[in-house]
Parts: C-alpha cells; sequence; structure tokens
C-alpha cells in the first residue's frame, strides 16, 4: 500500500496568522473613521444640491419662484409669490450634520437667482455650496475644520 502524504497548514500556523491579521485590522480601524465621515458628508452635499436643482428646475417649469430652506434638519422647497404657498419636503438632514445660510436661495423663473451660501459642517470636516446669482451651484472642497 503507497503512503499519501498530506500537505498543509497546522493548527498553531493558522492561528497566528489569524492574530497577525487582527493586530493589523485594529490598528487601520482609525483610518476609516475620517474616510466614512467624509463620504457621510459628501452622501448629504449631492442630497442638497438635488434640492437646489430641483426648486431651479420647479421655478423654470411652473414659472414662480422657489425658495430652498431648512426647517428642524428637514430640507425644504417652497414656492414663493402664490396663493397656497405650496411647500414641498425634500429630505431630512441626520442629525451629526448641521447646514447654516448666509442667505437661503431662491430660483425665479427667468432662470436668475437669489442667490446664497450654504454650509454643511460634520465633527470634522466642512463644505460650503454657493449659489450664485445667474444660478450655478457650485461647491467648495471637503476641508478639515
Amino acid at each position: 500500500m503507497m503512503s499519501q502524504k498530506f500537505s498543509g497548514f497546522t493548527l498553531v500556523e493558522l492561528m497566528l496568522v489569524l492574530a497577525i491579521s487582527g493586530v493589523l485590522m485594529s490598528m487601520t480601524t482609525g483610518v476609516w473613521d475620517p474616510w466614512l465621515e467624509r463620504q457621510h458628508l459628501s452622501q448629504q452635499i449631492r442630497m442638497v444640491r438635488d434640492a437646489l436643482a430641483h426648486a431651479q428646475l420647479l421655478a423654470l417649469t411652473r414659472l414662480s419662484s422657489h425658495q430652498v430652506r431648512e426647517d428642524n434638519q428637514q430640507i425644504i422647497i417652497q414656492a414663493l409669490g402664490t396663493s397656497d404657498n405650496t411647500r414641498q419636503v425634500w429630505e431630512s438632514l441626520p442629525e451629526d450634520i448641521r447646514i447654516q445660510a448666509t442667505r437661503w436661495p431662491s430660483f425665479s423663473p427667468s432662470g436668475f437667482a437669489a442667490g446664497g451660501t450654504l454650509t454643511l459642517q460634520s465633527a470634522n470636516y466642512e463644505v460650503q455650496i454657493v449659489v450664485s446669482p445667474i444660478g450655478k451651484i457650485r461647491q467648495t472642497e471637503i476641508l478639515p475644520q
């Protein structure tokens, strides 16, 4: 009868690799936290920019001015100058994101805007979204506070 020789790893070798992997993974968790926070802020930036673009589109298509503002962590799009003053809740901001405005932007049916600057802040980062008088929406780079 022929003897078979099995190849593989011993239990001690596997335990050593798992221990080293655990130490390396615990060292990298501090690196992931800032990245995750930036990604979370980026998601909220996209949401606010989408609300601004939607308000601009509503102003152009419904031929009435529309304003974007915040009320209790909710982004609201409101029609201005109409008798019913319709308002639409766009989306809610999480509690860990703060938003401030120099002036809440509004868009006119002619395509122009009463511009303003919105500042979004997380615990460690901040970004500004700027609406120009000609209706252009842009943002600054995400910077540490």
